[in-house]
């Protein structure tokens, strides 16, 4: 079957945002309205990729071949800083102008790339507001335990994470090669920008402008392994930070507070705690999702697994820390919640246990509040994006 034209494309872009702005106004998400709203998201996604590509098609004497190999894994070879992944057809750009336009049509496409990968062929996720309080505990700081594939909720994903009854974050991965994980998380304002975006605004590619979500990329850790994901070596290091002065778009898709150690700290945090059969229940169900392609267009039907996931109070306090020490306490003081590294035998690898918040100490003695005081400092809204990366611009 034929690719849609960037009419079509465009036309079906037209009622599905309409549709996704509206889910997106409501106070918060349902299980089944998740992959409705992902419709508009994916539709965003195809103008921009259909465009670029025209674009780039149209510079390929000056730009090279984009279509030689694996085009998403040339693109992210070239902006982990391979000079020439497309092999010798890949031209050096003298242009100075040239060379950003390129750059910035290759960053598009890729960033765009992982937000298809993750809503075409992924599982769909909501929690319920204790979910979402846990997996914000746990990313801070995230479990040192490997986390492979077979881990993952699932190997792509989108979830929302409700944070209050108007806000909530969503967060979007896919794997590569087994083991290659892209992350992007975005705020409920900021998904509002992204869809909404008329190309205005953003990062120019010939005569428009496109927005897109910042990603964090890094290995997983291998099948056999019990190292942790390679975090501290970023394949991919989205960075760029709104400030006050920016365009409103801007501010709500970049600001501060989610970098990409964040971004994947969230991720992790949400896929250990899944796994956690005493806190966590889920539940799994299988919806339709229905696509048209223009107003004339022939319906077409996909099956998506929506899992909601919800808190179990459980007890995952240890009960024997205590009566094992030969230490007196004098007083009963409270333990926060942490990721234990628990050894298993049978796996011949560690895995994540989250220790809930509890009160640790003898039960007749007395109760020691200690104050928490929380040190917040003023954050320097500084692009720290890598040099070749452009800014937005109106």
């Amino acid at each position: 079957m034929a690719s849609p034209s960037p009419a079509q494309v465009t036309q079906m872009f037209a009622a599905s945002r309409r549709s996704a702005l509206r889910l997106l106004s409501l106070p918060t998400l349902t299980p089944i309205q998740l992959p409705m709203m992902s419709k508009g998201v994916l539709a965003r996604v195809g103008v921009a990729q259909v465009e670029i590509r025209e674009h780039w098609n149209e510079h390929e004497s000056v730009w090279g071949p984009i279509s030689h190999g694996d085009n998403q894994t040339n693109l992210e070879r070239f902006l982990a800083g391979e000079d020439n992944p497309w092999g010798d057809g890949q031209p050096h750009l003298e242009d100075e102008e040239e060379q950003k336009e390129r750059t910035t049509a290759a960053i598009v496409l890729t960033r765009t790339g992982f937000t298809h990968d993750a809503l075409a062929a992924g599982e769909f996720y909501v929690t319920d507001p204790e979910m979402t309080a846990l997996t914000l505990a746990g990313s801070d700081p995230p479990a040192e335990v490997a986390v492979t594939v077979a881990d993952l909720p699932s190997p792509s994903g989108f979830a929302f994470l409700p944070l209050d009854d108007t806000d909530g974050l969503f967060i979007l991965w896919s794997v590569r090669q087994n083991r290659i994980l892209h992350v992007q998380v975005a705020t409920k304002s900021g998904m509002e920008a992204f869809v909404s975006q008329d190309g205005s605004f953003g990062w120019k590619v010939g005569s428009q402008r496109y927005l897109y979500f910042q990603a964090a990329t890094c290995a997983l850790s291998a099948p056999d392994s019990d190292a942790p994901p390679e975090t501290a070596e970023l394949r991919i290091r989205d960075s760029y930070v709104a400030d006050e002065h920016d365009h409103p778009a801007a501010r709500a898709l970049y600001p501060a507070g989610l970098d990409s150690e964040r971004m994947l700290n969230l991720l992790l945090s949400f896929a250990n705690m899944v796994r956690q059969e005493k806190l966590v229940e889920r539940t799994t169900q299988r919806e339709a999702v229905h696509h048209k392609i223009g107003p004339r267009g022939k319906p077409h039907r996909r099956e998506v697994t929506v899992n909601y996931v919800g808190y179990r109070p459980g007890r995952n306090v240890p009960t024997s820390s205590m009566s094992s020490s030969k230490r007196a306490y004098t007083h009963r003081w409270t333990v926060r919640g942490h990721w234990r590294r628990q050894w298993y035998a049978s796996q011949q690898r560690h895995l994540p246990v989250w220790i809930t918040e509890h009160i640790a100490g003898p039960g007749d003695a007395p109760l020691r509040v200690r104050q928490r005081v929380t040190k917040i400092r003023a954050h320097q809204a500084e692009s720290s994006r890598d040099s070749n990366t452009p800014e937005p611009h109106s």
